[in-house]
C-alpha cells in the first residue's frame, strides 16, 4: 500500500501515522483500524482509533505477545482485571494468555499494536457511556 503517509524502500517501510491520524473521519464510523503493516515479514501492526467511551471488549489472546504504544487521546487499559491510565507516548506490554479490555477516554484513542504476525486480527468493538 503506497500513499503519501506511506513510503517503501527495496527493505523497508516507512509509515506518517501522524498524517494517517489527521486524515481520519471522525465520528460514527471511525473506530477500527485504520492502517495495517502489510505483511511482508513476521510483524503485524496496526493503527487503531476507538471513539470517546467507545470499548475493545474483554477478551483472552493465547497466540501472541502484544505491545501497545498509545499515540494520543487518554483511556483505560485492563489486564487480567488490574486497570492502567493511559495516554500519549505510554507503551503498554501484554503477555499472551492474559485478558485485556480498552476503553477510551473523553479524547478517544489512538493506539498502535505491535505483534508477531498471526492469522487477521478481530476487534470487538463496543459503545459505553
Amino acid at each position: 500500500m503506497e500513499t503519501a503517509a506511506v513510503t517503501s524502500t527495496h527493505r523497508a517501510q516507512v509509515v506518517d501515522l501522524a498524517a494517517i491520524m489527521a486524515g481520519a473521519a471522525h465520528g460514527a464510523g471511525a473506530d477500527g483500524v485504520h492502517w495495517t503493516l502489510q505483511p511482508a515479514g513476521d510483524l503485524n501492526a496496526n493503527l487503531v482509533r476507538l471513539e470517546p467511551g467507545h470499548v475493545v471488549e474483554h477478551h483472552v489472546n493465547d497466540a501472541v505477545d502484544v505491545v501497545i504504544v498509545v499515540l494520543a487521546g487518554t483511556g483505560t487499559v485492563t489486564v487480567d482485571g488490574e486497570d492502567a491510565e493511559v495516554g500519549p507516548r505510554l507503551l503498554v506490554e501484554i503477555p499472551k494468555g492474559a485478558g485485556r479490555r480498552l476503553r477510551a477516554g473523553d479524547e478517544g484513542l489512538w493506539y498502535l499494536t505491535v505483534h508477531r504476525r498471526k492469522a487477521g486480527i478481530g476487534i470487538d468493538l463496543t459503545r459505553h457511556r
